[in-house]
């Protein structure tokens, strides 16, 4: 019997070696042991103390792990009867001491010996008087009944057992012994009462018995054969080892959780991403913790702050793939245990789920599939819950202690580390390929931009020297992309350049790239022919075959756009320079496309370069006049039909100090190109109102009205207002003499903000024309909302008017049309009198053109001195 519970410790432990020592004598006598026990543990000081105390005082005791001993061991007095009659050791290395839970669980076992001892006590009392082990027997504290020896009848029971199950002793002698088990089955039962019945003794049988009330009892049972009333009978000893039994269970469980904890730690450390991380730890669940199912969900901070299932081991139960619920505390679904967890940010345990189907809505199904009790554990980062664990088992569990618990939380806060690391970790990996896509790749079209051609050009070039033969760099430019951005806005822009990047993908093997905003690269080649002259004939028909396929009409909502492109190309065959020079070389030859027109390409060679040095050249000339003002403003009079001048049109011109005279058609359009345009604006502005500040002091001239012109670029200045409102204050010019001409390319702004600039200066006094009406973008609902005092006709269309109808209906309709909306009507570009003859015929009164006046230098203008060899007689009487 001692030797029995000796090798049961070993199991139950994990101990090298375990002993029952009986008191007698000098010293306590060993006798029984199993495993590796000292001879003489009286011998070891350590373990002499402890069991001194154990046999005087009746403590149990364990040798401190921090004291340097050969071994640990733990004591445990053995009772009977209440008399400390023994000690139960046990022996373990060094390297393992015992805790305070395994000297709890020792005492467990030390009792149950002693209940064993106690029977054999009362089977012997019984043998020697009856009377006396009557008297035993109800005076017992341990449960006891007899049962008949065949039928299991129970024929007498004692106070203590009547305690334990809640039966009276009448409704106790109705009953036979399998009513007292608590089985799964009928047929369970059966099965254990046939297995028992041929054993006179039974010895420490551990099973499970039910109460009066259905509680459930774990119970180890001893039985011994004894003579009652004459006959053959059992005497059952029942020991409620469900302390015991629950002690052994979170020690159980304990260490299931401690292997989940180390496999689940060793997965932080091999998983690849967190879908990997969630499925291992899924699985170490199942395999290791043995639970039926594991799940991971996910709080969401969507509107209704739904709870998103994101794991689970295999393929989910159907009443899992339709839970909807949330962690909202008013929203429907919200009262379950996984919102309550991540509210509160504490577990739930529910150790029965059929006691808990008012908070759970898959309860019943849950049961159904076999789920018994529930776990929820909180995810939690930086005192924020943002999911839960959720551990389903399929056994009703005991009341969970608090070392199996706190393992579990530590396992979710790994689990929620790891969670948060591999997710940072997949961050990090998103933000290098962004960065590497930054750094290599334009956004907009994912074509490889600046960065990564120059790597791809400088390889060509490398690969060309090595090599021999040569390649050739094609650079496009999209035209009049500017015009569609303004006109429609970046947004359309925007589509058209994926769109193009696509075709040009798809038209061109070679490799491709986006430069800049409206620019692109090709690589083409490598054109393996020796001779230049070859490959040049080969890298340009390659290059225009490419321009005609990417002309195409692109189609968007309620608009068309031709794109056509002009291009640049340049041939290298790995001597001729590098990245840059090679770019700028692409840069000069697309120039001189441009200048030609849409559809049209240009190889780089000597003559091109020496064009954008003139260019570059011009460029620098004209920083230079505008900081020493060599610009000078001619004056070219507007008359009426009879010659006499009713105003006048300042017309900006530069003369060189080397050059002499340039002509505004140079020197504008490269003013536009550069910016300049601003500053030479503002000159012309300022020279405008300061000449007219003096002709009020001029008789002749104080009553002309004076137009200047401004441009698009000019006038959405912000500050375009306050400069003019400078000028005239500076000058003292009477506002009311100058008018400002615009061109139809201010209407493509927003028409609200373009006329609030008009009536901030017409507050002022400025009056407004609107320059070459009908070459541009206005319509006529736009025409009537600008504060509009003159219209010009412009000279493309008076240029012809004799001798083309359409010329002639454009001018008499613009003439009407100013009429009907009360503004004068100027007619441009007026050189014969028939085309003044015809225009006064249809009602335009004013008149500006080189019939009656070239534009005048300052000087002539003001002594009304006309520049003409053979003047209109106007133009004579006033002289």
């Amino acid at each position: 019997m001692a030797s029995a519970a000796c090798h049961r410790i070993l199991r139950l432990f994990g101990v090298s070696g375990a002993a029952v020592l009986l008191a007698g004598g000098a010293h306590p006598q060993v006798i029984a042991q199993a495993g590796d026990v000292a001879a003489n543990p009286m011998a070891l000081p350590a373990v002499r103390g402890l069991i001194d105390r154990a046999l005087s005082l009746g403590r149990a005791g364990r040798t401190e792990s921090h004291n340097a001993v050969d071994a640990h061991a733990i004591v445990t007095p053995l009772r009977r009867d209440g008399v400390t009659v023994g000690v139960i050791l046990m022996w373990r290395p060094s390297a393992h001491p015992f805790t305070d839970a395994e000297l709890a669980q020792s005492a467990l076992s030390a009792e149950s010996l002693g209940m064993t001892l106690q029977l054999h006590h009362v089977g012997e009392t019984l043998r020697r008087s009856e009377a006396q082990y009557r008297l035993l027997f109800q005076r017992n504290p341990l449960p006891m009944y007899v049962s008949t020896f065949e039928e299991r009848r129970i024929i007498a029971v004692n106070p203590a057992a009547v305690q334990l199950y809640g039966y009276d002793e009448a409704r106790f002698l109705q009953l036979h012994s399998a009513d007292l088990m608590f089985v799964q089955s009928a047929e369970e039962r059966a099965r254990v009462m046939r297995e028992t019945a041929p054993y006179h003794r039974i010895q420490g049988l551990v099973g499970q018995h039910r109460t009066a009330t259905g509680r459930t009892l774990d119970v180890e049972v001893w039985t011994d054969e004894i003579e009652f009333e004459g006959r053959s009978a059992r005497l059952v000893l029942v020991y409620d080892i469900t302390e015991r039994c629950n002690a052994e269970r979170e020690l159980a469980r304990v260490s299931r959780v401690q292997r989940m904890l180390s496999a689940c730690n060793e997965a932080l450390v091999r998983s690849q991403d967190e879908p990997d991380l969630l499925a291992r730890v899924s699985d170490i669940a199942l395999n290791i913790g043995g639970y039926r199912f594991a799940m991971v969900c996910m709080a969401c901070d969507d509107e209704g702050r739904s709870i998103r299932i994101v794991d689970w081991p295999g393929q989910p139960p159907n009443h899992l793939r339709e839970l909807r619920v949330s962690w909202a505390p008013d929203g429907p679904g919200g009262q379950g245990p996984m919102g309550r967890v991540i509210r509160s940010g504490e577990p739930v345990v529910m150790d029965d789920l059929a006691q808990h189907r008012d908070e759970l809505v898959m309860a019943d199904a849950s049961l159904n599939l076999g789920y018994r009790s529930l776990v929820v554990l909180p995810l939690r980062d930086a005192g924020q819950t943002f999911g839960v664990l959720n551990l389903l088992g399929g056994e009703v569990q005991s009341v969970m202690g608090r070392s199996e618990l706190a393992l579990l939380m530590e396992l979710a806060d790994n689990l929620a580390y790891g969670i948060v690391h591999q997710r940072a970790r997949q961050q990090r990996r998103l933000d290098a390929a962004r960065i590497a896509q930054l750094a290599y790749s334009d956004e907009l079209t994912g074509l490889p931009n600046r960065a990564r051609l120059s790597e791809q050009l400088q390889n060509r070039i490398d690969d060309t020297r090595a090599h021999g033969g040569w390649s050739s760099l094609l650079l496009l430019d999209i035209h009049n992309l500017k015009a569609l951005n303004e006109i429609w806005g970046h947004q359309e822009g925007d589509r058209l350049l994926r769109s193009f990047a696509q075709r040009l993908q798809l038209a061109t093997a070679g490799v491709c790239a986006r430069l800049g905003a409206d620019e692109f690269v090709v690589l083409l080649g490598p054109h393996r022919a020796g001779d230049e002259a070859i490959a040049v004939d080969e890298a340009t028909g390659a290059a225009s075959r490419l321009l005609q396929a990417l002309a195409y009409t692109h189609h968007s909502e309620g608009w068309v756009f031709e794109c056509l492109c002009s291009a640049g190309l340049v041939l290298f065959n790995g001597h001729d320079g590098g990245v840059s020079e090679l770019l700028q070389r692409a840069e000069i030859a697309l120039y001189a496309a441009k200048a030609a027109g849409p559809q049209s390409l240009r190889r780089y060679d000597r003559e091109l370069h020496a064009a954008v040095v003139e260019h570059a050249q011009l460029d620098q000339a004209l920083r230079e006049a505008l900081n020493q003002r060599q610009f000078e403003l001619h004056y070219q009079p507007q008359c009426d039909v009879n010659g006499t001048w009713v105003g006048a049109e300042a017309l900006v011109r530069w003369r060189h100090p080397q050059r002499g005279w340039v002509s505004p058609g140079t020197f504008i359009p490269a003013c536009e190109e550069s910016g300049l345009i601003l500053r030479l604006g503002l000159q012309v502005l300022e020279m405008a109102c300061a000449r007219l500040a003096q002709w009020q002091a001029m008789p002749h001239l104080a009553g002309l009205m004076l137009s200047v012109n401004v441009s698009a670029r000019q006038f959405r200045q912000p500050e375009f207002v306050r400069q003019v409102a400078q000028a005239l204050a500076a000058s003292g010019a009477p506002a009311r003499k100058l008018k400002l001409e615009l061109t139809e390319s201010v209407m493509v702004d927003d028409v609200e903000q373009v006329t609030g600039k008009m009536k901030a200066l017409r507050e002022l006094g400025v009056s407004f024309s609107l320059d070459d009406f009908g070459t541009g973008y206005s319509s006529l609902s736009q025409l009537q909302r600008l504060p509009l005092d003159q219209i010009k006709i412009d000279q493309s269309f008076v240029r012809d008017l004799l001798t083309s109808p359409n010329d002639a209906s454009i001018a008499r309709t613009v003439i009407a049309l100013g009429q009907s909306l009360g503004l004068d009507v100027v007619a441009e570009g007026v050189e014969t009198a028939a085309q003044r003859d015809f225009l006064h015929q249809h009602g335009c009164r004013t008149f500006q053109g080189y019939f009656f006046s070239r534009p005048l230098p300052q000087a002539q203008f003001e002594e009304g001195v006309p520049a003409l060899a053979d003047p209109p007689r106007a133009l004579q009487r006033l002289s």
